[in-house]
């Protein structure tokens, strides 16, 4: 959610409420174990009650191109099975010709 939109408000109340460690454990977990965060947060200074603002933002060309097939370092952990697709825009168009390409 952008700042500044009207729900905005509401959802600085809910991320502020994760405050109590569990997000700087699951920011911490992320940038143990992929190599793409490894290097886009290699400059944040970790501490226990870390804030997503003290992040840069994810960059959408540079995270699709880390996400590939062959060689994905977007991910915490080794794919066990499954696919993971890209879609965007308001519609499913890219999903519906991901799944037709059969």
């Amino acid at each position: 959610m952008y700042r500044g939109s009207p729900t905005s408000q509401k959802d600085d109340l809910a991320i502020d409420s994760v405050h109590d460690g569990r997000l700087s454990e699951y920011l911490n977990h992320v940038s143990s174990h992929s190599k793409y965060y490894q290097v886009l947060w290699k400059d944040v200074k970790r501490r226990p009650q870390s804030k997503l603002e003290d992040y840069p933002l994810v960059d959408h060309t540079s995270f699709w191109n880390a996400n590939s097939v062959a060689n994905n370092t977007v991910l915490t952990a080794k794919q066990q099975n499954g696919i993971v697709m890209k879609t965007g825009g308001k519609s499913s168009s890219t999903l519906r010709k991901l799944v037709n390409m059969s």
